[in-house]
C-alpha cells in the first residue's frame, strides 16, 4: 500500500475514533454541532466500510497471525514469571523469506493445537512449583507506618483465592512469610531475618 493511501484511510479512522468517542476536542473547548458531527462520522463510516469491503473482494480478508513458538515461549514467561523452554513441546514454524511471522505461511493444525495445550499445561505447573511475592513497605504511607502491610503471594502450589487478614496489633513479622516460602521449596530454614515462627493457610 503506497504511503498515501495509508494516510487517506489512517486520517479518517483518527476521526472517527478520537471525535466518536468524544475524547476531542476537550471538555473546556467550543464543540462541534452535534447534527452536523453525526453526519461527518457516518459519512466516514460509510467510506471505510466501501473501501474496506473493496480490499477483501480485491485482496481477500486479512489472514489471522498466530504467535509463533518464540514469541509464545517470551509471553508464558513474562506473564508467569517463569523460565521454560518451549523447543520440545511446539512444533518448528514453516519460514517464508526467513521469516516466520508471515501470517499466509503459518499453519494452524491440530497438531498445534494439541502442542499449545501441551505448552498451557507445562507452564501452569512449572508456575506452581514456583512463587512470586509482590508488596509494600509501607502499610500506611501517610504516616509511614511499617505494620499490616499489604503482600500478594501467586504460585508455590499455595490454596489462593483468599484475603487473610493478620492481627494488626501481634504484628506478625513479615519475615515468618519468608520462612514459609524457603519451606515450600524444601530448603531446611528454621528462622530468617526477625521472624519467629512461619506462615500457614
Amino acid at each position: 500500500m503506497k504511503r498515501a493511501h495509508r494516510l487517506f484511510l489512517f486520517l479518517p479512522v483518527a476521526v472517527l475514533s478520537l471525535y466518536g468517542k468524544g475524547d476531542v476536542p476537550p471538555s473546556d473547548a467550543n464543540r462541534p454541532d452535534p447534527k452536523l458531527l453525526k453526519q461527518l462520522l457516518d459519512a466516514i463510516s460509510k467510506t471505510l466500510t466501501a473501501e474496506n469491503l473493496s480490499r477483501q473482494s480485491k485482496f481477500g480478508r486479512t489472514v489471522f497471525r498466530r504467535l509463533t513458538r518464540a514469541e509464545l515461549q517470551h509471553t508464558l514467561n513474562d506473564l508467569l514469571s517463569i523460565d521454560i523452554d518451549l523447543s520440545e513441546v511446539l512444533p518448528p514454524e514453516n519460514s517464508s523469506s526467513e521469516f516466520d511471522t508471515i501470517a499466509e505461511k503459518q499453519g494452524l493444525s491440530e497438531i498445534h493445537m494439541r502442542a499449545y495445550l501441551a505448552a498451557a499445561d507445562a507452564a501452569i505447573e512449572q508456575f506452581r512449583q514456583s512463587m512470586v511475592m509482590f508488596g509494600s513497605n509501607l502499610g500506611n504511607a501517610n504516616s509511614h507506618d511499617a505494620k499490616n502491610l499489604p503482600i500478594v503471594v501467586a504460585g508455590g502450589d499455595y490454596e489462593h483465592g483468599q484475603h487473610i487478614a493478620y492481627d494488626p496489633q501481634a504484628n506478625t513479622p513479615l519475615s515468618n512469610l519468608f520462612v514459609s516460602m524457603m519451606q515450600k521449596v524444601n530448603l531446611p530454614v528454621e528462622r530468617f531475618g526477625s521472624s519467629d515462627g512461619s506462615i500457614t493457610w
